[in-house]
């Protein structure tokens, strides 16, 4: 954990990536969960929720350290927007993902605060949509359920833990001392391990590629609008028919979706047909009482393509357990802390880093908890992240990739797929359209509401 001796939370790595691009290094992360009801919903069960939101692990700002080389701080941070009521119901899709995309669009500033707002819509059905929008900054989706549960449970905030008794300075040097014996570790670990595993790495057999076929066509140039913004949508399936899906073919939802995810990237061209898909699963290191923002490591997966032929999901199981497992083992390329004491001007000349064929997030069935506001149970909800700001030349340098994320809320089973690849996917037709098509491959008696 990022806790110092002291007591106090510096910011992680990944907490101070995402700050970064709030200061121009890159477009602004936004996560978004979207609640859909089938009734309305008191106005005070959401003001309610807002104020638990308001006390609780969301509440914090990063503050900037005194010495150099030392971390930013979390300092609470209690003040929040008031609750955006949408007064006309929102009667068409159309409607709909407007209304999503300008409540990610709003400013979330870590620095300042508050980074996160919630706001509400009527649905014409009668039905009603609540939206949290959270800066990656603060929140990960892990700290995003946990903030959700606790709000549900009236007077369980997360608190931050206190500075300690500590002068400032004091602390800010022992922190960034800290970060150089980081990278001092990191050295000597890499040392240590090329001395052990030189001979069994000289040994090994070529690893196989992780990015893109090099036999894959480039795309033709397709001329975008300058308003271009990533495409995505979101599509509502019967959980019964996806796990028969599951079981039917030998394995898991999880693994069901991670199959989906990796045909989504054969079906853009992202990835040859005969080609494997590197798959990118977050991995959960939180703990009980965890104050963190981010927590989330990267197991790597490649999804072989008779799997995904024969739609072997045992197979894609077992991949997926090998990848995991892998996981606390992994070694960064590079000593983060060093990377996280670096001043904005010397990453400015940094290429961005190539983005994953596709991050593949499975959340599962949140509890009901998290799954309900003021006892009000939701009967879907969808997970998203949003990058406002940005442009289709910036996407198109990283290569190109998809997001994916998958919940099962009552009988409802969401997936969501945002797509940051402008040449391939340009815009929400050609993503609907291969998300139709792998779907059908899997549930084709399944009828999907599109909810955007």
């Amino acid at each position: 954990m990022e806790v110092q001796a002291s007591g106090e939370l510096r910011l992680a790595f990944a907490d101070d990536l995402f700050l970064r691009r709030h200061r121009g290094l890159g477009a602004p992360v936004v996560n978004q969960f979207v609640w859909r009801f089938a009734a309305r919903l008191p106005e005070r069960a959401l003001d309610a929720y807002a104020a638990e939101l308001a006390r609780g692990g969301l509440a914090r700002r990063a503050v900037p350290a005194v010495v150099p080389g030392a971390r930013r701080r979390w300092v609470p941070h209690e003040e929040r927007h008031a609750v955006d009521h949408h007064p006309e119901p929102l009667a068409a899709d159309a409607a709909v993902r407007t209304w999503i995309e300008a409540r990610a669009a709003l400013p979330h500033d870590p620095a300042a605060g508050p980074a996160w707002r919630l706001a509400t819509a009527p649905l014409a059905d009668g039905g009603r949509l609540v939206s949290l929008t959270v800066s990656h900054a603060v929140a990960d989706g892990g700290a995003l359920l946990d903030a959700m549960a606790r709000a549900s449970r009236a007077g369980t905030p997360r608190r931050l833990p206190p500075p300690g008794d500590l002068p400032l300075l004091v602390r800010d040097l022992r922190d960034a001392g800290g970060q150089v014996g980081a990278v001092g570790r990191w050295v000597l670990d890499g040392a240590v391990a090329r001395v052990r595993g030189g001979r069994r790495a000289a040994a090994a057999p070529a690893a196989p590629a992780s990015s893109a076929s090099s036999t894959t066509a480039r795309p033709a140039r397709v001329d975008l609008p300058d308003d271009w913004a990533p495409p995505w949508c979101t599509v509502e399936l019967p959980s019964a028919e996806v796990a028969h899906a599951a079981r039917a073919h030998g394995g898991s939802q999880n693994a069901w979706f991670v199959a989906v995810a990796a045909g989504l990237v054969h079906r853009t061209g992202r990835v040859g047909p005969h080609e494997p898909v590197p798959v990118a699963l977050p991995v959960s290191t939180r703990t009980p009482d965890d104050p963190r923002a981010n927590a989330t490591r990267i197991a790597r997966v490649q999804v072989d393509p008779a799997l995904l032929e024969h739609r072997d999901l045992g197979g894609v199981r077992a991949a997926c357990r090998s990848a995991y497992e892998a996981v606390p083992a992994s070694r960064e390329p590079v000593p983060l802390a060093l990377v996280q004491m670096a001043p904005d001007r010397l990453l400015r000349f940094l290429p961005p880093p190539p983005a994953a064929a596709v991050l593949a997030s499975n959340l599962g069935a949140p509890p009901a908890e998290v799954a309900s506001i003021g006892g009000v149970p939701a009967v879907a909800m969808t997970a998203l992240a949003h990058q406002p700001g940005l442009s289709a030349a910036d996407a198109a340098a990283t290569g190109g990739g998809l997001l994916a994320w998958a919940t099962d809320v009552g009988t409802t089973t969401t997936v969501a797929v945002v797509a940051l690849d402008p040449l391939r996917v340009p815009d929400v037709a050609a993503l609907r359209g291969h998300l139709e098509a792998e779907l059908r491959q899997w549930v084709p008696a399944a009828e999907g509401r599109w909810v955007a």
